[in-house]
């Protein structure tokens, strides 16, 4: 046997146990400050004009997409988060719909989001309109998107990502193939 084979052995058992213990930030550092992650959706979807221009964190289930010259309008299910603001897979949770809009110098491509995906957002509170639901119109809140997570669906709704092939179960939560960050 090497010498050197414990050394090895140490640090390969090392990068295994970090490694397998990472998560996703949903939330970006050079954002976290600014979030005020106290804010329910509940309240937010009560009284969206007293939150304007507050940062939050919410998140759920793709309903429909629309590009229109220098924007895109996001449709979204409410869905709680978990404490890893990830949307739990349970649509009777929901307690409402809301408004994402992707603008500025290059808007969402409304084809890496099809309906029933999962997502979470960063994004300031920018008003509220009115959103059709059935016969009914109901008013929901709009957000600017700062940060969007799209989770990749295989993965999110067992929530747990064998990565990497070291295959230890509960220990990689959350996945993000795909992030747009909104500076």
């Amino acid at each position: 046997m090497h010498r050197n084979t414990p050394c090895v052995l140490v640090l390969l058992c090392l990068l295994m146990v970090t490694g397998g213990c990472s998560r996703y930030q949903v939330i970006p550092d050079h954002l976290e400050w600014q979030v005020d992650q106290q804010i329910s959706f509940t309240q937010l979807r009560e009284n969206p004009e007293s939150y304007n221009g507050e940062l939050v964190v919410v998140g759920g289930e793709v309903l429909s997409v629309d590009r229109k010259q220098d924007k895109t309008r996001i449709e979204v299910l409410q869905l709680p988060l978990t404490d890893d603001l990830i949307p739990v897979d349970r649509r009777t949770k929901t307690q409402g719909r809301f408004i994402a809009i992707s603008g500025g110098r290059d808007p969402l491509d409304p084809a890496v989001l099809e309906k029933g995906t999962a997502i979470s957002i960063v994004g300031e509170v920018i008003g509220s309109e009115m959103i059709q639901v059935g016969q009914d119109e109901k008013p929901g809140p709009v957000l600017g998107i700062k940060d969007l997570t799209i989770w990749d669906e295989p993965h999110y709704w067992g929530r747990t990502y064998y990565g990497g092939g070291w295959g230890h179960p509960g220990l990689y939560t959350g996945y993000r193939p795909f992030g747009y960050p909104y500076y």
